[in-house]
Formats: structure tokens, C-alpha cells, sequence
């Protein structure tokens, strides 16, 4: 008798919970063009001849989990890209939202979508925002002023 009153003491409480309702990404505006004097370098591996720059007046802690920044890569050649991008900590995942013309203006990216964040290639620059300057273990950190801590951080022993 006791073994089916546990039984259905448990069923009580299983039938209770509510799982989370299903994550939906909040609305975004874009920053205001990228400007040098906003740069903000930081380390992302001895193998790459390219430097990377997120611009401080981009940088947004979003209650959604999102951090959104403005990435800017320059070539050792001098050639240089600018995307507005998020990273999910929660998730581990970066999406682009747009990138930058000559003109100053923002091109939104067509098919953008979330991707995992991988350490290799192209997207070590995403691995390095996400593990050492934006998320902390899977967490979002929440203060602007912690994330540029960091990444000044990262420079000073170059």
C-alpha cells in the first residue's frame, strides 16, 4: 500500500512541472558603423597573420542571452572586414546578422542562421570571443565593462 501511495505521490509531481517555454531570440538594432578609434584588439592564436578588433560601441548584453558586437578582421595586407554578429553562450552558437559596405552601411546576411562555434578555420575568432571574453562557462557574462576588462586584458603581453 505504501509503495502505491509514493507511486502516485511522484506522478502528482511529475505532472506539475512546466518545462521552460522555448527560447525565442529578441530584436536587435544595428550599431552605428565601425570607427578605429573604438577598436578594441584581441588575441585569438599565434597561427593567424590577421589581427581582430571588436568595436566597444557595438558591444550589447542581450536579456535574451545573446551578446552582439561588431567583429572587424584586418589582413596583414591591410584589408579589412566588418560583420555584426551574436554569440549564445548557453548554446555555443554565433550567428552573422550583417556585414559592412565601403559606405559605412549594413548588408543584413541573407541566410542567417545559428552555428555551432568551432575552434578551427574561420571561425577560431568566434571560439576565442565566446571562451575567453564573452561567455563564461557556458554563461553570458553581464557587464560590458567585464568583457572590455578582458580583452584588454588579452593584449598585454603583446
Amino acid at each position: 500500500m505504501l509503495a502505491l501511495l509514493s507511486c502516485s505521490a511522484n506522478a502528482l509531481v511529475e505532472n506539475d512541472f512546466e518545462p521552460p517555454p522555448p527560447w525565442v531570440e529578441g530584436t536587435y538594432v544595428f550599431p552605428p558603423p565601425p570607427e578605429s578609434e573604438a577598436f578594441e584588439p584581441f588575441y585569438v592564436s599565434a597561427v593567424t597573420n590577421n589581427d581582430f578588433f571588436l568595436d566597444r560601441r557595438s558591444i550589447s548584453i542581450g536579456e535574451d542571452g545573446i551578446t552582439r558586437y561588431t567583429l572587424v578582421v584586418r589582413s596583414s595586407r591591410g584589408a579589412q572586414t566588418a560583420s555584426f554578429e551574436g554569440i549564445r553562450c548557453e548554446t555555443a552558437e554565433w550567428r552573422m546578422y550583417a556585414t559592412a559596405a565601403r559606405n559605412g552601411t549594413w548588408v543584413p546576411v541573407r541566410s542567417s542562421k545559428w552555428r555551432r562555434i568551432e575552434e578551427s578555420g574561420l571561425n577560431r575568432s568566434r571560439a576565442a570571443l565566446a571562451k575567453e571574453y564573452l561567455c563564461d562557462t557556458g554563461v553570458q557574462l553581464q557587464s560590458v565593462s567585464e568583457i572590455l576588462d578582458k580583452l584588454r586584458s588579452s593584449m598585454s603581453g603583446y
